[in-house]
């Protein structure tokens, strides 16, 4: 177990209160995240079955998870790819965004690969967003194709049905949206976690 850091205060509580509240942040952050959409509910992270499905967690000590009043939010990228973000534990001018799993794949599918590293940014979502990008979100990209092939092993399988219009319609499932650009991405209802999340291409009108 790690130890505590250090607060000016004894008695600080392990999460104090932050510039903005959590909602108020992914919100903001998704803002200047292109293709991020946040979760609408926070969950406690104690009670919380998608923790199990960060991918590196990071500078969050485990025994954080074992913390009664943190809550977390998810962002969403249509194309499968998540952060778990969290105020950090003792840092109330930080907070923590960690990749998840891409959807549709476990720990099984990650393992021998180097995971992109969760990272602290600051409680102001302008320069949160800058770091993002300049530390994690590039890495996560590179990295997601793998795990997602070796959850759909074969060929890409392509099943051509037709609409009430008589016009094609093409089911992806998340591991081909690295080869094939889709319209939309149904969430699964697990507190705003993909899980085995699958869309729907259309073709264009001619």
């Amino acid at each position: 177990m790690h130890d505590p850091v250090a607060t000016s205060r004894p008695d600080a509580s392990p999460v104090e209160e932050s510039p903005l509240h959590i909602t108020e942040f992914t919100r903001a952050l998704a803002n200047r995240l292109p293709g991020r959409q946040p979760d609408l509910a926070t969950v406690p992270i104690a009670t919380d079955p998608a923790s199990d499905l960060i991918w590196d967690s990071g500078p969050l000590p485990y025994a954080a998870f074992e913390t009664d009043n943190i809550q977390r939010s998810v962002l969403t990228h249509h194309w499968g790819l998540q952060l778990y973000v969290m105020p950090r534990p003792h840092r109330p001018g930080e907070y923590l965004a960690l990749p998840m799993l891409p959807a549709n794949t476990s720990h099984q599918h990650v393992t021998g690969l180097k995971a992109p590293r969760g990272i602290a940014v600051p409680a102001d979502p302008v320069p949160a967003a800058a770091l993002l990008h300049r530390r994690l979100l590039t890495d996560y990209r590179l990295s997601a194709p793998t795990p997602i092939r070796r959850s759909n092993p074969g060929h890409l399988q392509v099943h051509v049905t037709l609409d009430e219009r008589r016009r094609p319609r093409i089911p992806l499932n998340v591991a081909d949206m690295f080869a094939m650009t889709p319209a939309l991405l149904r969430r699964s209802t697990r507190s705003g976690v993909l899980v085995g999340a699958s869309c729907d291409q259309q073709t264009p009108e001619r």
